[in-house]
């Protein structure tokens, strides 16, 4: 028996090697299996596909849809690409599932004709979803499929109301639909023949539900229901068993059991008001076998769908066949037969459940009506697919698949066969690699197969390495070499298989890719010795300290016995064995063992007892030691060089820096120890740099703190080889000392507020106030007379806590740097603001930015820096901008004398001046008279409020009246604020009631320090918006744009209509009296805009009060109304 291969198989294995193991990749480890049922093929499951597969199994053993699928043909002109061709790659599927030799067939170029992304496929849906979706699709793509598929789904249902009591005499309504499934409940139903009769049950329509014919008529009780008219050849009965429940919140699934029969009589279900005849099978083709169960396994939030599905097109089998009953369980690329003993423990025992009377089920099955639940509860039917009894009979051809098609998978299939033996070769291949010696760099490869026994094996490795050409007397070959497993990574030596020569090697453990070490010995030397798993195998060098290496060919292999498991007494007795000299071992008490880590950067000395484990000392198989001898017998205070010299190694690292004269150019380095302190690295630094040590200081970045503690090491720094370290010009700091950024802040101007001064070196114990005549000193000096506005001096300084493009919160005079800055260290950044005169600010001073938009004029203005309390409510900031800014006064004011003064139809406007700004009132219509005069009141309801209101405005707060000064909040810093910007802000109708008394530090401003307000005219935004949408309407009714408005009536302010304003509405039914009433509207509109005051028409939809049967009149009914706005 010649246990390799030949030199023929073993090219065209590895020649196709990366082939299998792509196949293997894409298509999973099933790809080469055999398949489980030779007359199915399995689909693949892309990641969450299950639901697909199912559909695509069932419609496949649609004998129909298969035929009618393969008769389709492909025309690339009206068809387009294949690729996204839907019924070409499902014909192309089905064809494989028919012909393939594969277990299974891939799905991913017909999800990829969907238009699926690799994501849709770990997205799992519904089957009855899905087969609508399919079904929509392949019909759009070929009018042929439309029409064949139709006849085989569509079936027809009435839909009627009929007068309960008089249901031939009465009036009726009669309505058919197509349909293609059918929905039925499952909960509280026990058979499917009670879910049909529940879906066609009729419901009564009476009480307030009682129903009016459409052709009029006196409401009477009648009855609504459906009926069938005509069942279509695939019936697909859809069991609803999702829902959701509104008790605990969430979908939720069904797992009620209910019985459904392999066939059954569906002529009872059939309408009364149908003509029998124009079923086009007849009354006695009304008996259906159900072929299909798609069964879903597991909760509403997700689980599995498989297929159990009957073959019609398989021939009767004999009662006692393994699949007598012709059923067979898809579940994604495993297809197996069910027997009926299985169909029966899987689906449930068989239960005599005689349906109701009027069903006439038919008994004819073996089994006579299968359960919807298992064993497993959670695994239920989902749908279920019954087929005209005669449509198609059992066996038969199936229908054959477009030629180019065959041509295409028998090719496929002849290259999968090469494929597929070189694949079942290589299971049956173990590849050797065998080492010649331990250290091996280059092992050769042998290919045997795995049931060769290990004595031709190793006979056949000693051939192939030339160990066999050595020895005389060929008949002792076999007792002078061995095999033996082995880890080239660590050179560990493993099992030698001692007397199993003749077991092969699938036997013994052999993987596909096994390393082995031939082993050799000369007539005449002592036996091999057998491998013992308690015994301890390493790898041993002698260190020279003088060199600071190893001895060069001083490697040995040291095997420290061991009955059980061998200790460090008995390696080191072992060590001095094989190190010692002709006289004799070497002294144990002189050596000193060294476990060195797989880097070779670091070791440890070996101290353990000499009744120590050795695997526990940390030390296992193959591991690499070194041996140095100790200057002095039983020196346990003896540190070996070797751990010395490799801990330097491992510390070593070299880092990179700039000189003080180029920040920017790293272009030193040094290699130095981890170990080493910041003060020992700033020495070798400076010396690299020409300077000396004190004049220089190190940071770990050009913007981090400078490292101030001499004593602290490299590596807690954190540095690591190849760190950046910045070396600064000038000393350390003294301790307490900070370098502090300075900047300019003039918050006018809006692009660049911020200007760098530099850094200043600082204590931090240093006052506010001296800190600020330090700085006012400097800039005096530097920039004289660059700003005339400024004061001078300290008193006149204002320094912030600056946060990025936030000048942050004023910094308090009584304080010292490090109490008025929490956590201060180097870096930290300073804003500066030169005033005209002393500091004002308090410790409850907050700083904000308020930018005026002139609407009137289309301008948004510098920031002005305003300073306010930190408790003010958004009421009371409102106030002061109000005066600081000239907007003070509400837009809507309540009346001059409160409830007791109520200028009810007085018919005039009143004004008034309040700080030199026009106050007004809006007054609105309370009805108009037969005269066409119209009878106004005061408003006392703003635009955000909902009743009027007679309490007094106090600080012009929302919804007792609108403010005139419009405020919102912006962003300090971002995009340019324009028009467009300030538009979109969040301003006065985000701030409720409730918000006015907020404080502006909370919501809804949320204001701190630096914070951004743009503030309006709220009058001349509404001004400017009714004059808007007059010349929008007037440009809309041809009239073009309106002439200017008249100058304002002194003292009295332009009036324009709001939200709030008061609404009449006039109903009539139209003609001379509805024209009379438009014509005195529009005369009262004219009479009050020359007086400034604009009034606005909209139509209203009011309801008829007199209505016939308290029935509310359509919208094409409805009379005009007018409602006028103030």
């Amino acid at each position: 028996m010649k246990s390799s291969l030949s030199t023929e198989q073993i090219a065209a294995y590895v020649e196709q090697k990366t082939v299998i193991e792509e196949a293997i990749r894409k298509n999973g480890s099933t790809y080469f299996s055999a398949q489980a049922d030779s007359t199915h093929v399995g689909l693949i499951n892309q990641g969450a596909t299950c639901y697909l597969n199912s559909v695509l199994q069932t419609l496949y053993l649609t004998p129909e849809f298969r035929q009618a699928l393969f008769q389709w043909s492909y025309l690339p002109d009206r068809d387009g690409a294949k690729d996204t061709c839907i019924p070409y790659q499902l014909q192309a599927l089905f064809a494989r599932l028919q012909l393939s030799s594969h277990a299974a067939v891939g799905t991913k170029s017909l999800t990829a004709s969907f238009g699926w992304s690799a994501a849709a496929s770990f997205q799992q849906h519904d089957v009855q979803e899905l087969c609508q979706v399919l079904f929509d699709a392949l019909e759009r793509s070929s009018e042929e499929l439309a029409s064949v598929f139709g006849r085989l789904r569509q079936g027809l249902l009435v839909d009627y109301i009929q007068h309960s009591k008089w249901p031939e005499e009465g009036p009726r309504r009669v309505r058919e639909e197509n349909f293609t499934d059918i929905q039925l409940e499952v909960k509280g139903m026990a058979t499917l023949a009670a879910a049909l009769h529940k879906y066609i049950q009729a419901q009564m329509m009476e009480g307030e539900n009682q129903w009016q014919a459409e052709d009029g008529g006196e409401r009477v009780d009648a009855l609504k229901g459906l009926s069938f008219k005509r069942f279509p050849s695939i019936l697909m009965l859809h069991l609803m068993r999702f829902m959701y429940d509104w008790n605990v919140g969430r979908k939720i699934k069904l797992n009620d059991p209910l019985s459904f029969p392999l066939s059954i009589d569906l002529s009872a279900f059939l309408s009364e008001h149908d003509d029998q005849g124009s079923d086009p099978r007849g009354k006695d083709t009304l008996v259906y076998e159900l072929y299909a169960i798609l069964v879903h396994s597991g909760t509403a939030n997700g689980g599995h769908y498989t297929g159990y599905i009957k073959d019609t097109h398989a021939p009767p089998l004999e009662a006692d066949s393994a699949n007598a009953s012709g059923w067979y369980h898809f579940n994604d690329a495993r297809v197996t037969p069910v027997s009926s003993d299985d169909l029966q423990r899987l689906l449930g025992e068989p239960q005599k459940v005689a349906e109701a009377a009027d069903a006439q089920a038919v008994l004819e099955n073996p089994l006579d009506v299968v359960s919807s639940t298992g064993y497993n509860s959670s695994a239920n039917a989902y749908m279920l697919l019954y087929r005209a009894q005669g449509t198609m009979g059992r066996g038969g051809t199936p229908p054959d698949p477009p030629e180019d098609l065959r041509k295409e998978i028998e090719e496929e299939n002849a290259t999968f066969a090469k494929l597929k033996a070189l694949h079942d070769l290589g299971e049956r291949v173990t590849e050797l690699r065998v080492f010649a010696a331990p250290g091996d760099r280059e092992p050769r490869t042998l290919h045997v197969l795995r049931d060769s026994p290990l004595e031709e094996v190793t006979l056949e490795a000693a051939h192939l390495l030339g160990a066999s050409a050595s020895m005389d007397d060929v008949t002792q070959i076999p007792a002078m070499v061995r095999l033996r497993l082995y880890t080239p990574s660590t050179g560990a030596l493993g099992t030698t298989f001692g007397g199993r020569g003749k077991d092969s090697l699938k036997d013994l453990g052999f993987s596909a890719t096994t390393e082995v070490l031939l082993e050799t010995r000369l007539p005449g030397s002592p036996e091999f010795m057998e491998y013992n798993p308690n015994e301890m195998s390493v790898f041993v060098e002698l260190w020279d300290k003088d060199a600071a290496a190893p001895v060069p060919d001083s490697k040995k292999q040291v095997v420290a016995p061991g009955e059980t498991k061998a200790t460090m007494g008995a390696l080191r007795q072992a060590v001095a064995v094989a190190f010692g000299a002709a006289s004799g071992p070497l002294p144990v008490d002189h050596l000193c063992l060294l476990l060195v880590d797989s880097s070779y950067k670091s070791c440890t000395r070996l101290d353990g007892e000499d009744g120590a484990v050795v695997r526990h000392c940390g030390v296992t198989r193959g591991d690499r030691l070194l041996l140095e001898i100790c200057p002095q017998q039983g020196e346990e205070r003896f540190i070996p060089h070797a751990v010395t010299h490799h801990e330097m190694i491992y510390n070593l690292v070299e880092i990179c820096f700039n000189s003080p004269a180029d920040p920017r150019a790293f272009d030193f380095s040094i290699k130095i120890d981890l170990r080493k302190t910041v003060e020992e690295a700033q020495t070798e630094m400076a010396t690299v740099l020409g300077l000396r040590g004190g004049d220089i200081h190190l940071r770990r970045s050009a913007m981090a703190p400078q490292l101030r503690n001499p004593a602290q090491t490299l590596k807690s720094l954190g540095v690591i080889d190849g760190s950046v370290l910045y070396v600064g010009d000038g000393p350390v700091r003294a301790a307490g000392n900070f370098l502090v950024k300075l900047s300019l802040y003039t918050p006018s101007q809006t692009l660049k507020p911020f200007r760098s001064l530099g850094e200043l070196d600082v204590p931090g114990a240093t006052k506010v106030s001296a800190f600020k005549d330090m700085v006012a000193a400097e800039v005096a000096r530097k920039e004289p007379g660059k700003h005339p506005e400024w004061g001078g001096g300290g008193a006149c300084v204002r320094l912030r806590d600056r946060k990025g493009m936030e000048a942050g919160r004023i910094l308090m005079s009584g304080k010292t740097l490090q109490q008025a800055l929490q956590r201060l260290a180097d870096g930290r950044e300073l804003a500066m603001q030169l005033l005209a005169k002393a500091e004002e600010a308090t410790p409850q001073s907050m700083p904000i930015l308020v930018r005026r938009w002139s609407v009137r004029d289309s301008v948004v203005h510098p920031p002005e820096e305003v300073l306010i309390s930190r408790e003010y409510t958004t009421q009371e900031l409102r106030r002061d901008l109000a005066v600081r800014f000239g907007l003070e006064g509400p837009v809507v004011p309540p009346g001059e004398a409160g409830a007791e003064g109520d200028a009810r139809g007085s018919g005039k406007e009143e004004g008034a001046v309040a700080g030199g700004n026009a106050v007004r009132v809006v007054q609105h219509f309370d009805a108009i008279t037969e005269e066409g005069n119209l009878v106004i009141h005061e408003n006392r309801e703003g635009p955000e409020s909902h009743g009027p209101s007679s309490e007094p405005v106090r600080g012009g707060s929302l919804g007792e009246g609108r403010a005139r000064l419009g405020i919102a909040k912006a962003n300090t810093f971002g995009p340019v604020l324009d028009l467009r910007a300030v538009a979109k802000l969040k301003w006065d109708a985000d701030l409720k009631t409730e918000g006015e008394a907020a404080v502006v530090t909370q919501a809804p401003l949320l204001l701190r320090d630096g914070s951004l307000v743009v503030i309006r005219d709220t009058l001349e935004h509404d001004t400017q918006q009714s004059d808007e949408e007059v010349a929008t309407t007037a440009a809309a009714d041809g009239a073009g744009p309106p002439p200017p408005p008249p100058p304002p009536i002194p003292g009295k302010a332009p009036q324009k209509g709001g939200k709030g304003a008061g609404k009449v509405r006039v109903g009539g039914s139209s003609g001379a009296e509805g024209a009379a009433a438009a014509a005195r509207n529009k005369a009262g509109k004219s009479a009050y805009r020359e007086q400034g005051i604009t009034i606005t028409v909209h139509q209203q939809d009011v309801a008829q009060k007199d209505a016939p049967g308290d029935q509310m009149p359509s919208r094409k009914d409805t009379p005009a109304s007018v409602a006028f706005e103030v």
